[in-house]
């Protein structure tokens, strides 16, 4: 991936391999740490509902979509444990989201997803 420190928003969304809507089907453990000198993801798989743009994805596949976990994000937690991860209010069973995605060395990767509203403005997570 190009260095992208002095892209705009809409320079980064650019580079995704595919713009999907989706629908949870499940949110896979938080990871052990946040994201910062290495990414964190979270897993979520899916069903793919609309692919908006580009291909590597059909409607209806069922995929894994790894997304990551930074805590200056409205879209993580802090659990009861102390862990942080997605909120599971948000990322609930047949929740509806958009996601700009990348396939990175065989892992389906989100470069941002809007989870509350699956028509609405991204925004990264």
């Amino acid at each position: 991936m190009p260095d992208m420190t002095s892209y705009s928003d809409d320079d980064l969304l650019a580079t995704a391999d595919v713009v999907f809507n989706a629908s949870v089907v499940s949110l896979g453990d938080p990871p052990a740490f946040l994201s910062g000198d290495a990414p964190a993801y979270q897993t979520v798989s899916l069903t793919v509902t609309e692919l908006r743009r580009g291909a590597g994805v059909e409607v209806g596949d069922a995929i894994d979509l790894a997304v990551p976990v930074v805590a200056s994000s409205p879209r993580v937690v802090r659990g009861g444990d102390g862990s942080f991860g997605l909120d599971t209010t948000l990322f609930r069973v047949g929740a509806p989201f958009v996601a700009y995605a990348s396939n990175m060395g065989g892992v389906w990767t989100a470069l941002t997803v809007d989870i509350e509203a699956s028509g609405g403005s991204p925004y990264v997570a």
